[in-house]
């Protein structure tokens, strides 16, 4: 084989494996989305996770940790936006008190999440 083909199949492993590893992150995105709204029934939009902001992915894993105490909680965040929304609305769907502080420095980004959460409620 020469050195060209050789170059090109490499080039060509590495690309499938980003789309693979694309493709099953995007799925793992998917079900965490699908978790969230079958379990907390959102009834207003909320910003997309992703980027800066939590996977939803990470998302569920802490709602999953929040269900799983047995006692009111307190959640502190630092930084605010669709995490601050999602924690709440499970804080709401459990019924058993506690509440959600976040932390934000960027008084535009507070803004927009308390919009948000007032829109929910």
């Amino acid at each position: 084989m020469e050195e060209r083909e050789l170059l090109e199949d490499v080039i060509v492993g590495r690309i499938h494996r980003a789309v693979q590893s694309s493709q099953q992150a995007t799925v793992a995105e998917y079900a965490g989305l699908r978790y969230l709204t079958g379990l907390l029934r959102p009834t207003e939009w909320i910003p997309a996770a992703g980027g800066w902001a939590c996977s939803y992915e990470s998302l569920a894993t802490m709602v999953d940790d929040l269900r799983a105490w047995d006692s009111p909680a307190d959640v502190i965040e630092t930084g605010s936006g669709v995490s601050t929304v999602w924690i709440g609305l499970a804080m709401r769907e459990l019924g058993r008190g506690g509440r959600v502080t976040a932390l934000e420095h960027d008084p535009k980004y507070a803004e927009r999440t308390r919009r948000t959460l007032m829109r929910h409620g």
